[in-house]
């Protein structure tokens, strides 16, 4: 990164930081130390990219206290993950994970133990041929 940096093309932040018109990014440090969320924000709706904060939906929504090797500091990826899950599932926030089941958008939603995945209805667009 050393010619980027001298190059003065890294902005670094440390708490939330509009990057560009609309993308907001938001550090949530815990999984690694600067795993941040990112939100889109267009026409009054958002979208919260959520990175690495959940490795495996079948175990980490319904107690999100589990971590994984790959948590830096488990403490604080323990806490990243479970006040993440509970503002989502308060808000009906849109979120994005490459984690997350197919098609890895919808929302969290609370549930009797934990949390429940609820993806996006999905479709293919109808694709017009010309003639």
């Amino acid at each position: 990164m050393t010619p980027y940096a001298d190059a003065e093309r890294i902005d670094v932040f440390d708490e939330t930081m509009e990057i560009l018109p609309g993308l907001t990014a938001s550090l949530r440090p815990g999984h690694t130390p600067g795993s941040a969320f990112y939100t889109l924000e267009s026409q009054g709706q958002t979208l919260t990219f959520i990175g690495d904060i959940i490795h495996a939906v079948a175990v980490q929504l319904p107690d999100p206290s589990v971590t994984i090797v790959y948590d830096v500091d488990e403490k604080m990826a323990r806490n990243v993950r479970s006040e993440a899950f509970s503002a989502f599932a308060n808000d009906s926030s849109l979120v994005a994970s490459p984690h997350l089941f197919f098609p890895g958008v919808g929302h969290i939603r609370k549930a009797q133990e934990g949390y429940d995945w609820v993806p996006i209805s999905y479709g293919n667009r109808e694709i017009k041929k010309d003639k």
